[in-house]
C-alpha cells in the first residue's frame, strides 16, 4: 500500500483535488496489488481508462470496474472485470457499488473518477448525500472511499473526509 494511504487509519474517506494533467497520477495511490481496487469511472469508459493507466506504467489486474459511460456512449467493450450501468444513476450506482464490494473479501479500495463529473448531472446537496451515504455505508463492505476530484470544478466544502489531498 501506498505510503500516503498507510499513514491513514482504515476505513478512510479520502478527496483528491486532481488538474487535467495531474489526474491519473492519483492512481499511483492504488497501484500497488495487495489490496483489490473498485473503480467507478463517472467521465470516461472503463476501457479507455485502463489503456491510459497501463501506458502510465500503473497495473490494473487488481481492479474492478463499474462503468457508468460505455453504454450511453456506445463503445462497450465487454470486459470480465467491468460492470456496466446505463447512466449514473445515484442508487442503482450505490447499491451495485455496495453488492460487488461485498463479494471481495477483506479491504479494498474504492476510487470514484470523478465525483466532479456528477455535477452535469445533479446538483450539489444531493451529490453530497449520496458521498454522505457511501461514506456510511463503505466500512461495511471494509472499502475506503478514494474521491476524485478535477480542480476545475472546485469542490464545495459540505462534507467531512479524513484528509483532502492537492494534486
Amino acid at each position: 500500500m501506498h505510503q500516503l494511504l498507510r499513514d491513514l487509519h482504515m476505513p478512510f474517506s479520502l478527496l483528491l483535488n486532481t488538474q487535467k494533467d495531474t489526474h491519473l497520477n492519483a492512481y499511483h495511490l492504488v497501484e500497488e496489488p495487495s489490496v483489490p481496487v473498485m473503480c467507478v469511472t463517472l467521465h470516461r469508459p472503463a476501457r479507455n481508462l485502463k489503456i491510459m493507466l497501463q501506458k502510465k506504467g500503473i497495473p490494473t489486474d487488481h481492479f474492478q470496474f463499474i462503468d457508468t459511460v460505455s453504454l450511453r456512449a456506445t463503445t462497450q467493450h465487454p470486459d470480465q472485470d467491468t460492470t456496466y450501468l446505463w447512466n449514473h444513476d445515484l442508487t442503482r450506482l450505490g447499491q451495485t457499488l455496495l453488492t460487488k464490494g461485498s463479494q471481495i473479501q477483506g479491504p479494498k479500495h474504492v476510487v470514484f473518477d470523478a465525483v466532479s463529473t456528477l455535477r452535469y448531472q445533479y446538483d450539489q446537496p444531493t451529490i453530497n448525500r449520496f458521498i454522505h451515504q457511501l461514506q456510511q455505508r463503505l466500512p461495511n463492505i471494509h472499502a475506503n472511499g478514494i474521491f476524485l476530484n478535477e480542480e476545475y470544478k472546485p469542490w464545495i466544502p459540505n462534507l467531512q473526509f479524513t484528509k483532502v489531498i492537492e494534486l
